[in-house]
């Protein structure tokens, strides 16, 4: 439960997000706001995009697509101030453990509805489990030289398994890099679409690329 001064804050954060921003948008912040202050008195901590997107979903507050819409960074920082809050509160509290995939689903009433989230559920742990194979090829050498001064090329002698080789061929692919709101540059590096930071540095799509043709 927020004390006095915790919801004094969050109410300052919400006005500063609806600064300059149409009364549409304006009442959706308040609109998710509700939805996430009813989610957290009732003891919730998984303030996860996904999860999010389902609890607003159900309450008739914006959808999934409208929480991870490049432009719609507001929504996102609203969610990450009442994340900030459970963290702060954690340390005193007892922290009621995420619900699982299917709980839910299960609170979904909508057939229709509960499809579209489970099938959301199931990309992202397709995607998770493609980042987890690719962590684990830790023989993996990135070749940071600049591309256009190289006079060798280096091929780590690596023997991958056919499900290695498709997670590594989909982590350079222009669906999984969409997918995941990246941009790649002609260096070879991946940066987030958003705020333009370093995810992968340069020559980590050649480095890759190399190590597909070679066990091929």
């Amino acid at each position: 439960m927020q004390s006095n001064l915790e919801k004094k804050h969050q109410d300052e954060k919400l006005e500063a997000l609806k600064e300059g921003k149409t009364q549409k948008t304006k009442d959706t912040l308040d609109k998710l706001n509700l939805i996430l202050s009813n989610y957290f008195e009732q003891g919730n901590v998984d303030f996860s995009i996904t999860n999010i997107g389902m609890i607003s979903y159900k309450n008739s507050g914006p959808s999934y697509e409208t929480l991870r819409a490049t432009k719609n960074v507001h929504y996102r920082k609203l969610i990450s101030y009442w994340a900030e809050l459970i963290k702060s509160q954690s340390v005193d509290n007892k922290v009621v453990l995420p619900a699982t995939d299917n709980e839910l689903l299960n609170t979904i009433p909508d057939i229709a509805a509960r499809a579209y989230f489970a099938r959301i559920l199931a990309e992202r742990k397709k995607f998770k489990t493609e980042l987890n194979i690719l962590k684990s090829q830790s023989e993996i050498v990135i070749d940071k030289r600049n591309q256009y001064t190289q006079t060798t090329d280096f091929i780590p002698n690596l023997k991958l398994t056919n499900n290695e080789l498709s997670a590594l061929t989909y982590a350079v692919s222009d669906e999984c890099i969409k997918l995941n709101g990246w941009l790649k540059t002609e260096l070879g590096q991946i940066k987030g679409s958003e705020y333009q930071n370093e995810i992968f540095p340069r020559g980590f799509i050649q480095a890759l690329n190399k190590v597909i043709k070679s066990n091929e």
